[in-house]
């Protein structure tokens, strides 16, 4: 399959934190990440490396800080049956 996915965030605290989980939990084999998308009732699914640090933050005036997290996709499963988030969903 292979290629590669970037996935722009907020530099938080939580998300910095959600990301160490996720790196924490990346053994080699990369992670299965689950994008959900609500509307469809479905999710795409794809097993991807995460990076090892995270990247430097697009800092901006006045503006908010972003990371570009540059993914490495393993296996793409694709359209598949989704894994209903549980909480506060924001988009």
């Amino acid at each position: 399959t292979g290629g590669s996915w970037t996935v722009t965030v907020n530099m938080t605290e939580e998300t910095i934190a959600e990301w160490n989980a996720v790196q924490a939990a990346d053994t080699g084999n990369g992670v299965a990440f689950d994008v959900y998308f609500p509307e469809l009732n479905k999710s795409f699914i794809v097993y991807a490396q995460v990076p090892e640090t995270l990247p430097m933050p697009d800092v901006s005036q006045n503006s908010l800080a972003t990371m570009e997290i540059s993914l490495t996709i393993n296996e793409y499963v694709g359209v598949s049956a989704p894994i209903v988030p549980s909480g506060t969903v924001s988009y």
